[in-house]
């Protein structure tokens, strides 16, 4: 590849977990560790590239999107909820609750972790069916062509599921908090925190929500 020729984006999918508050609504953000190579010390969404078991995710798996309605292919949104639920320990599921041990729900990430293809094991030992509902297409960004990292992005909205608190992983995360788009936003102009401009923008977004129909990524 010649040295001026940019990098190839690889397709990935980022989930912004939102969650209701006396305040308005907020969002789940993650801190990536120092040593990073990409982005270390950034204040982002949960998300990553798509795997190719992302593709060969069991269909009888899969709850909604039946009449052909989503806004992309579905590996993004199987990507999505995988890295989800790798990150920070959040399964988006449709299906009745089931007594599940907390050793358990970390050994399922610990396997995911090491192989993509052990998300699908989850819902056929559970028999529960990944709810592709609960994910709203937000929007779509392109790392800039200057990036030696590029991604080609699509960006999802995801209520937190009754039941459920994040957890984030510390091999990959820092630390995660919730915050106001609005305080995110503050803080990022105070230098407080460090964002880059797709979660600036979707902050800036979500900031300007007053309830009804969430609004698209700009």
């Amino acid at each position: 590849m010649s040295v001026n020729q940019p990098v190839t984006p690889l397709p990935a999918a980022t989930v912004i977990l939102i969650r209701p508050h006396a305040d308005g609504t907020q969002v789940y953000l993650t801190k990536r560790p120092s040593t990073m190579r990409f982005l270390p010390g950034y204040c982002v969404f949960p998300g990553g590239k798509l795997e190719a078991a992302d593709s060969r995710f069991p269909k009888h798996c899969l709850y909604g999107g039946e009449t052909g309605d989503l806004a992309v292919d579905v590996d993004y949104y199987v990507a999505a909820a995988r890295e989800l639920f790798e990150e920070v320990g959040i399964l988006l599921y449709h299906g009745e609750k089931q007594a599940i041990g907390a050793d358990m729900w970390r050994a399922w990430r610990e396997k995911v972790s090491r192989d993509a293809a052990a998300f699908g094991d989850i819902f056929r030992e559970t028999r529960w069916r990944l709810d592709l509902t609960a994910l709203r297409y937000f929007g779509h960004r392109v790392t800039p062509k200057s990036s030696l990292y590029r991604y080609n992005t699509r960006f999802f909205l995801a209520l937190l599921p009754e039941g459920q608190e994040p957890d984030p992983d510390p091999v990959e995360i820092e630390q995660g908090f919730w915050m106001a788009p609005q305080e995110a936003l503050r803080r990022g102009e105070q230098g407080e925190l460090k964002f880059v401009q797709p979660t600036r923008a979707s902050l800036t977004a979500l900031a300007a929500y007053r309830g009804g129909p969430f609004p698209m990524l700009p």
